[in-house]
């Protein structure tokens, strides 16, 4: 494992960006786990500098989502989506589920998980610390 810190913002924009090009131009099946919150605009951001003839290659995930009705206000896919992240040919795996219980919504979660980290040979995670120390939904202590 390879952590990354950057200086701002700006920064932590363009090594995500380049990390990912690279990755994908050599050929690789990239998995990009990205988080909600303050990530949701470099991620929409991320995105629009990936080339359309590479995102093919690149499958794109939350690691926090929160519970809900598709769609719901404070989902981080939801909101991901209104920022203007577009996947071109990316394949996206959204966490919710039209239907689901929070139970199922789980299982779910965990299968696609593992299809993901089996089928990629590239994971990088993108996660921010949020104002109250948070990281991906997880509370410190």
């Amino acid at each position: 494992m390879q952590i990354i810190l950057t200086a701002g913002w700006e920064d932590g924009v363009a090594d995500l960006t380049e990390r990912l090009v690279r990755e994908l131009a050599a050929g690789k099946q990239v998995l990009w786990l990205v988080s909600g919150g303050s990530n949701i605009p470099a991620s929409a951001q991320i995105m629009d500098n990936i080339p359309h003839d590479l995102s093919h290659n690149l499958t794109v995930m939350l690691v926090d989502e929160r519970y809900g009705k598709l769609g719901h206000e404070e989902s981080n896919w939801a909101q991901l989506m209104s920022a203007g992240f577009h996947s071109d040919e990316a394949k996206l795996l959204p966490v919710l589920q039209a239907g689901l219980s929070f139970e199922q919504t789980i299982e779910r979660y965990s299968e696609i998980t593992k299809v993901a980290l089996a089928n990629n040979e590239i994971i990088i995670a993108q996660l921010g610390i949020g104002p109250d120390g948070h990281i991906a939904g997880i509370l410190p202590d």
